[in-house]
C-alpha cells in the first residue's frame, strides 16, 4: 500500500511525498487509523492515517488480525514472527528496545517484499541516529 502525505509532520513526513505502508492500526470505537511507514528519515514510525491519502490500496502480503476493538493489518513475517513471544511488545518492542539483528533482517525482507508488490524501489531504513 502506498500513501501520499497531505499534511507534513516536522521533517519526518513531507507533504506530497509517497510512503510505503508497513502496517495499518485501527481502533473501531474511536474510528481512528494509523499507518506505520518508513518515513523521510528512514525510520519505521506510526502516523495518523488522516495525514495521508491512499495512492495504492494494494494489500498483497498483509494479513488482518483483530483483538477486541482494535485491529492490525500487517505483513505475515511480522505477525507470525517467533520474535513476538520474546518481548512484551512483540516484534516492534524487540526491534526498537533491544536492537535485535533478526528483527532488522525481518523488517528488511518485509520492506523489499512490499515494495516489490508495488513495483517501487524499497525505501532505505536508517536506524543509526
Amino acid at each position: 500500500m502506498l500513501v501520499k502525505c497531505i499534511e507534513s509532520f516536522r521533517q519526518q513526513t513531507i507533504e506530497g511525498e509517497i510512503y510505503l505502508v508497513l502496517e495499518i492500526y485501527g481502533a473501531f470505537e474511536a474510528r481512528e487509523a494509523n499507518y506505520r511507514i518508513i518515513d523521510s528519515n528512514g525510520y519505521p514510525a506510526i502516523y495518523p492515517a488522516a495525514n495521508f491519502s491512499i495512492v495504492s490500496g494494494r494489500l498483497d502480503g498483509l494479513n488482518f488480525f483483530r483483538e477486541g476493538s482494535k485491529a492490525v493489518i500487517s505483513h505475515s513475517l511480522i505477525q507470525n514472527s517467533i520474535l513476538n513471544d520474546e518481548h512484551t511488545d512483540g516484534f516492534w518492542g524487540l526491534f526498537f528496545d533491544e536492537d535485535n539483528e533478526i528483527a532488522r533482517e525481518i523488517l528488511q525482507e518485509v520492506v523489499v517484499d512490499l515494495a516489490r508488490a508495488e513495483n517501487i524501489d524499497p525505501p532505505i531504513i536508517r536506524l543509526d541516529d
